[in-house]
């Protein structure tokens, strides 16, 4: 099935990035309206490619007509079908925040964030190894300026880790893909997943040091433990919007690990049969673990955002790692959750520290009540339920989920004991940080600030989206299951890519 639907996602916001450059100078309110005009056509496209994908059928969108492997493509399945609806609902969130925000007193603040939301949508949708190169090359070029926009001392700072670790990241990504590609003739992935199998056993062992230093990358990219240093500082330092839209950023990471895991490092792959199997579950459980520990010595909120994004990576992971479709089905639901979750929590420690002036900022410690302290309060509370994954929300079914699927695991203990004591930890940082900004408050007098009621939409629709996604668990839950079993049997995109296998 090729449509050319199936690079819009990718080239509506390259287009409107261009679009804002050719704009004059100063023109900020036109660059604005052309960003959000853009994000909401991706988002409108990708809801037809979630509907489109659920009919079973691979999307496959052959650049050029090139045959494999000299050609590349695009696919669409269930699993990069809902991907890119999720980046693009987050991202077009996220613009709406910035947009009322001092970030749109930036000439150059929406064509960095075009290009990132097409970088990430790009990573989703291509099935080429290399592509998948380009485009997180792509999305880190346009991350590297929006970590350090604002030019503040601590923003610079955290960029130059955030570079100098995702730097390292891609040359032992492109060190990866070149001996894959040495080893197997061949760039797309179901091709890949093929030709590993047919090597001579000469070339198991680099076939299996490619293997493993793809799956670091891709480690280092959705921030598991021990590679995960680069995150903390940077998303803290980022500008709120920004810190939203990249907390999509990590799951192109868990994207990758669940695409190439499945389809090229899988069951009855040879050589790199099962190659992440013995490792993930366990990293995943450390991951949450350590990032719980270190959200409770946080003192400032957007630090403790960043931990506890971390911590819900290592949960999502969890899902995946069980290898089985259930499990899958509930880190994939619990991704969509957490993913919201998360966005909404940064913008909703911007509007604090709005609120509080520049002088304490995000700092965990006692203030003057805020003047709209009543609407902050309510928005905190809501997302703290929604991020500590408490019922009635859809975090909480997203955990049951987990622990359901792990419930016959041989390393079940072990995962109930962690996922319900990394909630009971997270609710008690979150309300030990709800309980100094709101209620250890001093007599001195609040900081003049300006109306955030107007700023406080974006969060909204961010806590709506996690309603609806409450609401609509059964149906949503379905399309996951059906997601999981074409995921877990790789036979099904290798036919559709190759048609008659080679």
């Amino acid at each position: 099935m090729n449509n050319h639907a199936f690079i819009l996602p990718v080239l509506i916001p390259l287009i409107a990035a261009m679009l804002c450059v050719l704009l004059p100078t100063g023109n900020r309110a036109g660059r604005r309206v052309v960003g959000g005009l853009a994000l909401l056509g991706t988002t409108a496209v990708a809801v037809g490619l979630v509907l489109l994908a659920d009919t079973g059928a691979i999307g496959i969108y052959r650049f050029g007509n090139w045959p494999i492997p000299y050609g590349i493509i695009f696919l669409v399945d269930r699993l990069s079908a809902l991907m890119v609806l999720l980046c693009s609902t987050v991202g077009l969130i996220a613009f709406a925040h910035a947009s009322v925000g001092p970030d749109r007193r930036s000439d150059h603040f929406p064509t960095l964030f075009l290009t990132l939301v097409a970088g990430v949508n790009g990573a989703f949708l291509t099935g080429d190894a290399f592509n998948l190169f380009v485009f997180f090359e792509i999305l880190l070029l346009s991350a590297y300026i929006l970590v350090v926009h604002g030019r503040a001392a601590a923003r610079a700072q955290a960029g130059m880790q955030y570079v100098f670790l995702n730097l390292v990241g891609s040359a032992l990504f492109l060190v990866a893909v070149g001996m894959l590609y040495g080893l197997t003739g061949t760039l797309n992935m179901a091709h890949m997943a093929v030709r590993v199998t047919e090597l001579p056993p000469g070339d198991a062992a680099l076939l299996r040091v490619g293997a493993v230093l793809m799956m670091v990358v891709f480690a280092i990219k959705s921030a598991l433990f021990p590679v995960w240093s680069w995150l903390p500082r940077a998303y803290a330092a980022s500008s709120a919007p920004v810190a939203a839209v990249f907390a999509i950023m990590t799951k192109v990471g868990v994207y990758a690990i669940i695409r190439y895991s499945g389809l090229i490092f899988g069951a009855g792959r040879g050589p790199v049969e099962d190659l992440v199997k013995p490792w993930l579950l366990p990293l995943a459980l450390i991951t949450t673990v350590v990032a719980i520990i270190a959200a409770v010595a946080a003192r400032r909120l957007n630090v403790l955002a960043s931990w506890l994004l971390i911590a819900s990576v290592g949960t999502i992971l969890v899902g995946p790692g069980l290898f089985q479709d259930d499990g899958l089905a509930a880190g994939l639901y619990y991704m969509l959750h957490s993913t919201l979750a998360m966005a909404a929590l940064f913008l909703v420690a911007d509007l604090i520290e709005r609120q509080r002036g520049p002088e304490l900022g995000d700092s965990l410690v006692p203030g003057p009540a805020m003047p709209q302290q009543r609407l902050v309060g309510v928005l905190f509370m809501v997302t703290m339920v929604a991020v500590a994954g408490l019922p009635p929300l859809s975090g909480f079914l997203g955990k049951a989920l987990l622990l359901s699927a792990a419930s016959q695991h041989p390393a079940a203990p072990a995962i109930f004991v962690i996922l319900l004591g990394a909630s009971f930890a997270s609710l008690v940082v979150i309300s030990r940080a709800g309980s100094v900004l709101f209620w250890k408050t001093t007599d001195s007098p609040a900081p003049a600030s300006a109306s955030i009621t107007w700023k406080a939409l974006p969060v909204s629709l961010l806590l709506l989206c996690i309603l609806g996604l409450t609401l609509g668990a059964g149906p949503v839950s379905e399309y996951l299951d059906r997601t999981a079993a074409q995921v877990r049997d790789p036979s099904i995109l290798i036919d559709a890519v190759l048609g008659e296998r080679p």
